[in-house]
C-alpha cells in the first residue's frame, strides 16, 4: 500500500464540478427525485418482462410516497444509464415516466430534491452540489470500499429497498433541508490552469538549466 502526499499529487478537483455548481447557482425549480440505479450486467439478458419488473422496484416505490405531505407535486425522473439505453431498445420497453440521458443529468440533478440511488457513482456527483442523497441498501448487503465515506456524509440517508415508510421520511426531510452545502470547493478549472502553467514554467526552466550546465562542459 501507497501513502500519496502533496508532494506527489495536486489536488485540484474537477471541472465537471464548476458546471454543476455554476448551474446549480441558476437553477431554482426543485420538483424532481432523481432515481439512479446502478446498472446491472445480468440485465443484460433478462427479458422484457424481467426488466420492466426491475424498473418497477425503483419507480414503485417512489409512486407509493410521492403524493404524501410535502412531496406532492414532486416528479421522478429516471436516469438511464448507457447499457440501459441500449436494452430499452432493444425489447421495447418506454419508461412511464421521464427519462434523463447522459448529457441531460447535469440539468436533471441540480433541480432534484434528492437522488435515490443504490452505489451509483451518481451520487458523489449530487453531494458534490448538495444535493441530499438516499441509498436504497440491504442491512445484510457487503459494503464496497468507496461506500464507506459516502455513508458517513451528513446528506446521505439509508433505507431498505422495501421499506416505504424510510423512504417516506428521508424524502420528507431532503424536502425541507433543501440544498445543503456542496462537498466540493469551487475552482477547479483555475487551479488545473495554474496546476498545467507551472509545471511548464518548471520544466523550461529546467531545460535551460541543463543545456547551460552541457554548454559549460
Amino acid at each position: 500500500r501507497y501513502t500519496l502526499t502533496g508532494v506527489e499529487v495536486v489536488q485540484t478537483g474537477l471541472p465537471r464540478h464548476d458546471a454543476l455548481l455554476e448551474l446549480a447557482s441558476i437553477e431554482k425549480r426543485r420538483d424532481r427525485v432523481l432515481l439512479a440505479p446502478t446498472w446491472q450486467p445480468h440485465m443484460l439478458a433478462a427479458s422484457r418482462q424481467e426488466f420492466a419488473q426491475w424498473i418497477d422496484t425503483w419507480l414503485g416505490s417512489f409512486a407509493q410516497v410521492s403524493g404524501q405531505g410535502s412531496l406532492r407535486g414532486l416528479q421522478p425522473a429516471f436516469f438511464v444509464h448507457p447499457n440501459m439505453e441500449f436494452r430499452l431498445a432493444e425489447v421495447g420497453l418506454e419508461l412511464p415516466c421521464e427519462a434523463v440521458f447522459g448529457a441531460d443529468l447535469p440539468a436533471a440533478l441540480v433541480r432534484s430534491v434528492a437522488v435515490v440511488s443504490d452505489v451509483s457513482s451518481i451520487a458523489d456527483e449530487a453531494l458534490a452540489v448538495g444535493v441530499p442523497v438516499i441509498l436504497r441498501l440491504d442491512a445484510d448487503a457487503p459494503v464496497a470500499r468507496r461506500l464507506t465515506s459516502l455513508l458517513e456524509h451528513p446528506g446521505v440517508d439509508v433505507v431498505a429497498p422495501s421499506d416505504e415508510a424510510a423512504l417516506l421520511d428521508a424524502l420528507t426531510r431532503a424536502h425541507k433541508a433543501g440544498r445543503r452545502a456542496p462537498a466540493v470547493i469551487p475552482g477547479a478549472r483555475q487551479r488545473l490552469l495554474e496546476m498545467l502553467t507551472n509545471t511548464q514554467e518548471t520544466r523550461k526552466s529546467l531545460e535551460v538549466s541543463e543545456k547551460g550546465t552541457k554548454t559549460q562542459d
